[in-house]
């Protein structure tokens, strides 16, 4: 092997608790294997991710706002754009480290996990 260069391995444990299901169970553990190895998310649901994390996300996209936004802007439309950016930013970084909230990397269609 490479200098620099490893070895991804990501596991899941599928128990479909009816045997006639076995092989549709392990492909989609396969899928989410490959899936994982790929997105590296680094929760599963959106609610285990910390506060802190999303209060930094929205910060920097506050903090970028400011930069684009003209002071010549009405108020209300600084306030909808900030609003916008919020939003975009605390999505941006859901679908980023939240499994359940990623697009299947396995699938040619966005599909979400």
């Amino acid at each position: 092997m490479k200098p620099g260069v490893g070895k991804i391995g990501t596991i899941f444990l599928l128990d479909s608790g009816n045997a006639k299901y076995n092989e549709i169970t392990s492909e989609i553990a396969m899928t989410l294997c490959l899936h994982t190895a790929a997105a590296k998310p680094s929760y599963t649901f959106k609610d285990e991710l910390p506060e802190d994390a999303i209060k930094q996300a929205v910060e920097e996209a506050q903090a970028q706002a400011q930069d684009k936004l003209s002071d010549k802007m009405p108020e209300k439309a600084k306030e909808k754009a900030l609003a916008g950016l919020v939003a975009k930013a605390t999505e941006k970084l859901l679908k980023r480290d939240v499994l359940m909230e990623q697009e299947l990397a396995t699938q040619d269609e966005p599909v979400t996990v």
